[in-house]
């Protein structure tokens, strides 16, 4: 290869490089105008601050739950002994109304 050929070669590599280098700075300063934080203060404090205030809203709740939790177990104690009652309440009846029924029958065979 003649000492021309060599120097269009080098002169075509480097306008690639320059055109390539040139779209990479673009790029890189279009990149860095949507990232740049425009903050006033620390991202990373924000963002600590933001898990904190989240943290703390997920323990009110875990705390609602459990109460609600609580509430509920009551409740089934409460339906337990309401049944229980009501139950021995139809038993009483049921044994009260046997008795009546042998009083308010109307023949007159029986002794």
């Amino acid at each position: 290869m003649t000492e021309g050929i060599w120097i269009a070669i080098i002169a075509a590599v480097q306008a690639l490089s320059l055109g390539v280098l040139g779209k990479v700075s673009r790029d890189s300063s279009t990149t860095r105008k949507e990232v740049k934080n425009s903050h006033s203060t620390n991202l990373r404090e924000e963002l600590d601050e933001r898990h904190h205030e989240q943290m703390s809203e997920l323990r009110g709740i875990r705390k609602d739950v459990g109460r609600l939790d609580t509430r509920d177990i009551q409740r089934g104690e409460e339906i337990r002994d309401l049944t229980r009652k009501v139950d021995k309440h139809l038993d009483w009846s049921a044994e009260w109304s046997a008795d009546i029924e042998d009083t308010l029958n109307p023949r007159k065979d029986r002794p």
